[in-house]
């Protein structure tokens, strides 16, 4: 058969748009939001030096972890944004706690908080079902247990990444590490690890690798290490390949705690993140006008929104069913907080 000119003209038209489709589909980029949040709720509530916060029991509680008070654990309605509970006394037994941080373990029951007692070496589970029944009794909801030894020496951010598989960051004599722990096998993987305040890690390919937090998607088998004074963020997958390396503003580490306490009140830095199944939410200190701005990227590195806070933000906790977005702020003075939601 024949063709006639027409239709090979039709043809070879086609063709060269179905390929510059496809080009453009390997070449597509995310675009990136700026959104102001809605403020819906304000309230104020005591200043008990809160270190964490996050969501559970079906996103209707905020657990927060404070370490100046009496009571270590905190309940707040994210509702109402109420004290709804506070237990945790101060102590070496079973259901007392010291300088406890959360294992976000984001596979587990929602009703179940794993905390692991830096001083202590220990690991406690809470369970919340029954938080708010008048039988409540903190002593039959705590099980405790010694931490396996490999994980002796904990700093901060522990998270499971698979079902054998803990993310997490320790001290090792001079050096930080970053590892990755197998539960079964009782082995410990390092991946980076970097001196307090060096100008260069020991192996990570990045310049200026100085303090910095690892977390983790369950769900989707990636971790994002987030560097906080260079204002960067790497993600990869569990073969520890690189996905994509975000970086927003050039900083110079600091070198000692001198350079440090500087830097913290005069340039940007990323202060805290919230790892969700189906995100990462980063902060960032805009010293220059006393705001923040929350990062968010999906677990293949995409910068999604940026949203813009009309204030410092110390910690804070994501609905992303909801997207809504509980704040604390840095507090200068006084004996309260105010904790604020928002939609965005």
């Amino acid at each position: 058969m024949i063709c006639s000119n027409k239709n090979i003209f039709l043809i070879a038209a086609t063709s060269l748009v179905l390929l510059l489709l496809l080009s453009c589909g390997r070449h597509s980029t995310v675009e990136t939001v700026r959104v102001t949040p809605k403020l819906v709720n304000i309230a104020e509530v005591e200043n008990p030096c809160f270190t964490s916060m996050s969501l559970k029991l079906d996103n209707s509680y905020l657990f927060c972890i404070t370490n100046c008070t009496y009571k270590y654990i905190w309940l707040i309605d994210a509702n109402t944004l109420e004290i709804a509970k506070k237990f945790g006394n101060k102590g070496i037994a079973r259901a007392e706690f010291q300088m406890p941080i959360e294992l976000k373990l984001s596979h587990e029951i929602d009703s179940s908080v794993t905390l692991y007692e830096i001083n202590l070496q220990r690991i406690k589970k809470i369970d919340l079902s029954n938080v708010f029944s008048p039988n409540f009794n903190v002593w039959d909801a705590v099980i405790d247990s010694l931490a396996d030894k490999a994980l002796f020496g904990i700093c901060d951010d522990i998270s499971m990444v698979s079902d054998s598989i803990l993310l997490g960051q320790k001290q090792a004599f001079e050096d930080y590490q970053i590892f990755s722990y197998n539960t079964n096998s009782k082995e410990i993987t390092v991946i980076d690890q970097y001196k307090a305040f060096d100008r260069k890690p020991v192996k990570s390919n990045i310049f200026f690798f100085n303090r910095c937090n690892v977390t983790s998607s369950y769900k989707e088998k990636r971790y994002a290490i987030i560097f906080k004074y260079i204002n960067s963020v790497s993600f990869y997958d569990l073969n520890n390949n690189l996905i994509k390396h975000n970086s927003f503003e050039q900083v110079k580490p600091p070198e000692n705690y001198e350079e440090c306490n500087t830097m913290t009140q005069s340039s940007n830095y990323f202060n805290y993140y919230y790892a969700t199944d189906n995100f990462l939410f980063v902060s960032r200190l805009i010293n220059s006008s006393d705001r923040s701005e929350i990062f968010c990227f999906d677990w293949n590195g995409n910068l999604l929104k940026i949203l813009d806070m009309d204030h410092k933000v110390l910690l804070f906790a994501v609905n992303e069913q909801s997207q809504e977005l509980f704040t604390l702020p840095y507090a200068t003075s006084g004996s309260t907080i105010k904790i604020s939601k928002f939609t965005y």
